[in-house]
């Protein structure tokens, strides 16, 4: 999940030899193009999203009820979510995980946001980011923390 560039991926590659066969080999132009454009991504798409549901309950774990990020979309990939306090929300990933080719990726953010996902609910949600956490404050259509009653999504993601 961390950002990259080209020289991520080796840097610019010169091809030693012409390509023979391009169904069987690849030209480092080529190569050259698909990594550069995949960095690009890596630092404007967003690392993950997910939703879950306030809770008018006391402090305490939420269950997400769907999530996607760079990790992947399996429920075992969502963050933990924590109510800590009327409206105060702590979205938290895991500091590190290892992609399917072994290597260690660090997870941390630097933007975020947040919205209510609801057509009869009215308010708003703040986010603010520290590393792997991201804080989300839900408010009501007055400006007040609030569950909004309880049960109302909530989406928020992060790059």
């Amino acid at each position: 999940m961390t950002p990259r560039t080209i020289d991520s991926f080796g840097g610019i590659y010169h091809d030693a030899e012409p390509v023979e066969d391009p169904t069987t080999e690849q030209s480092a132009d080529l190569y050259n193009r698909h990594s550069e454009d995949t960095a690009q991504m890596s630092r404007t798409t967003d690392k993950m999203v997910v939703r879950f549901p306030t809770s008018a309950a006391a402090p305490g774990a939420v269950t997400p009820s769907a999530g996607q990020s760079h990790k992947g979309t399996a429920t075992g990939d969502r963050p933990t979510v924590a109510k800590v306090n009327t409206g105060l929300y702590d979205v938290t990933f895991a500091a590190t995980f290892t992609d399917p080719l072994g290597a260690v990726e660090n997870v941390g953010f630097t933007f975020s946001s947040g919205r209510i996902s609801s057509l009869s609910t009215a308010g708003f949600v703040q986010t603010t980011t520290a590393a792997n956490v991201i804080h989300a404050a839900v408010f009501n259509a007055g400006g007040t923390l609030s569950d909004l009653g309880g049960g109302v999504t909530i989406e928020v993601d992060a790059k």
